[in-house]
């Protein structure tokens, strides 16, 4: 029976087919050196040259890489030029390096990342990668400040995402993915340490903001310790933003994994106490799943929390949520006058 390609695939099989590499064959397998394209995202292929792609080459996207090493590499035939699926090079691309790559997907058959291999890609803002053991190389990650979103696809283990959290410091929101399905979301916030000078004591202290290493350690080897996660919330309110917040109480309503009743509750709790600025960002984000997280958290309240968040979205032309909760304001009223003909 003949498949047709879902709308992802055909965007991946898309940007393949604009994307050239140089590579090494290194026993059995490949090692990309550096990415042509005239897109702002690289789309590394499980294969090239017929042989499966394990690593990326230190500096391969970094604008450090030494061109004379790679030209000499390519005339010495150690070195490789492809576009993936062909053995031709499409004219017309640049080199895909430091501020024009902006996100990345390494497929699973990709185990290394060299040293240095993003240094200094300053708009580097997204990552996918499998959730395997993955060997992220020393400074992988210097001069990138703006990776604010990482995809994980899962496979029950948690070092290589343990590994870009201890790198990456500025705040991040992590999809965790099944068979193209988010099945956990998990926000962790921007931390950093500052050198206080103790003048009697003579030394120099360190001092870390921000709740983000908190959060960092919860993630080991095997993986994410949920409980610790959830009971750091305090911390996170006495020190993160409300928007960060507001990100990081729904992303754990919405994929409730391992999330316990005094966990859930503490998020509802939060979300009733901060309820006008609550509704106006699910109505700003156009965000339906969290109105109804909201009327959820509200659903032991009076009718007068969920009066609030149909106005709020009426208000900001947000017509689906708005009829949403018109539509269960009427559903409560409904259960009350089947209560009064019982009672009587």
């Amino acid at each position: 029976m003949r498949r047709f390609l879902t709308a992802m695939e055909w965007r991946m099989v898309s940007n393949l087919q604009l994307q050239s590499f140089i590579y090494e064959k290194k026993e059995g397998s490949a090692a990309v050196w550096r990415c042509f394209s005239n897109e702002e995202r690289a789309e590394i292929p499980e294969m090239l040259g017929g042989l499966p792609v394990t690593e990326l080459a230190p500096y391969a996207f970094s604008e450090h890489l030494d061109e004379h090493k790679l030209r000499k590499g390519l005339c010495q035939g150690r070195l490789f030029f492809t576009q993936a699926g062909t053995e031709d090079r499409k004219e017309g691309q640049e080199a895909l390096k430091g501020g024009k790559l902006k996100e990345i997907h390494l497929p699973d058959t990709v185990k290394k990342v060299g040293r240095y291999c993003f240094y200094n890609c300053e708009n580097l803002e997204q990552i996918e990668f499998a959730g395997g053991k993955l060997d992220w190389g020393s400074g992988v990650f210097t001069g990138c400040h703006r990776i604010s979103r990482l995809k994980v696809r899962q496979s029950g283990e948690g070092l290589s995402l343990r590994e870009i959290l201890e790198e990456v410091r500025e705040e991040l929101r992590v999809d965790f993915e099944e068979k193209g399905q988010v099945v956990l979301r998990l926000v962790f916030p921007e931390f950093y340490e500052e050198g206080v000078e103790n003048t009697p004591a003579r030394i120099l202290e360190n001092h870390v903001h921000g709740s983000g290493i908190l959060y960092r350690n919860c993630v080991g080897v095997k993986g994410v310790d949920f409980r610790r996660y959830d009971r750091l919330f305090p911390h996170a309110r006495a020190q993160e933003p409300e928007q960060v917040l507001f990100e990081l109480v729904l992303g754990r309503l919405k994929y409730p994994k391992e999330l316990g009743e005094e966990g859930k509750r503490q998020y509802q709790d939060f979300l009733l106490e901060k309820w006008e600025r609550a509704c106006a960002y699910a109505v700003v984000s156009r965000d339906m799943e969290a109105v109804k997280i909201l009327a959820d958290a509200a659903g032991k309240k009076d009718r007068g929390f969920l009066e609030k968040l149909s106005h709020k979205a009426a208000a900001g032309n947000f017509p689906e949520a708005a009829g949403w909760c018109m539509n269960r304001l009427a559903g409560k009223e409904e259960g009350r006058r089947g209560r009064r003909r019982l009672e009587l």
